[in-house]
């Protein structure tokens, strides 16, 4: 009889460890868990931030803290090109960030009618171009870098109005009629020597120097 009472407390004892063991370590756990997740700041504790290594989803939307929209990432609805949008108090896009068909970055502003009123982005060639409209998406100046950097002022005409280039021979001016002809054009050479010519719209030579 006393060997099976013996034998009793031994068991409540070990049940008693047991139970003291795991509380240990569930606190444990639960300051860990704190410790990670909770930033002190001050006298205020902010949200825990949980980290992942890969966060997937078709949308992302930043809002303050009233839930008014701030920026979205998404993909465009009408090619398979993800664009990072801001847009202003009333929800529409303003500046853009996507791709091209041809796989060349893009940067494009909007108007309050959602018209791109300039575009930033690499042509075919790798070379950086601008491209300025206006209110009704008329193409005003295009700008490009690269070998033969250039500027061209349309003014919302088919054809440009100005041109101005630049290259290893030289540098251009030209000014164009409605139709796009040359008309008048100003150069200087690599041995830095001036020309000028002036044209009818017929191409006809109407003053030429030297």
């Amino acid at each position: 009889m006393n060997e099976y009472r013996d034998l009793e407390r031994q068991l409540k004892r070990q049940k008693i460890s047991t139970a003291i063991v795991g509380v240990v370590a569930a606190i444990a756990l639960a300051l860990n868990f704190v410790g990670q997740g909770v930033v002190s700041a001050g006298d205020k504790e902010q949200p825990a931030v949980i980290r992942h290594p890969v966060l997937q989803a078709q949308r992302f939307e930043l809002v303050t803290e009233k839930g008014n929209l701030l920026a979205v990432l998404a993909q465009n609805k009408n090619t398979s090109r993800a664009v990072f949008s801001l847009v202003d108090e009333k929800g529409a896009s303003r500046l853009y960030l996507t791709l091209t068909d041809d796989n060349h970055g893009l940067l494009a502003f909007e108007d309050d009618n959602k018209r791109q009123r300039m575009r930033l982005y690499l042509n075919d060639d790798y070379a950086g171009q601008i491209d300025l409209f206006d209110e009704k998406n008329h193409g005003q100046v295009e700008m490009q870098g690269g070998e033969f950097p250039y500027m061209y002022m349309r003014c919302g005409t088919p054809y440009g109005r100005v041109l101005l280039t630049t290259a290893k021979d030289g540098a251009t001016l030209q000014l164009k009629g409605e139709d796009g002809d040359n008309m008048a054009a100003i150069g200087v050479d690599t041995e830095g020597k001036p020309a000028l010519q002036l044209q009818d719209k017929d191409g006809k030579s109407l003053f030429k120097a030297p």
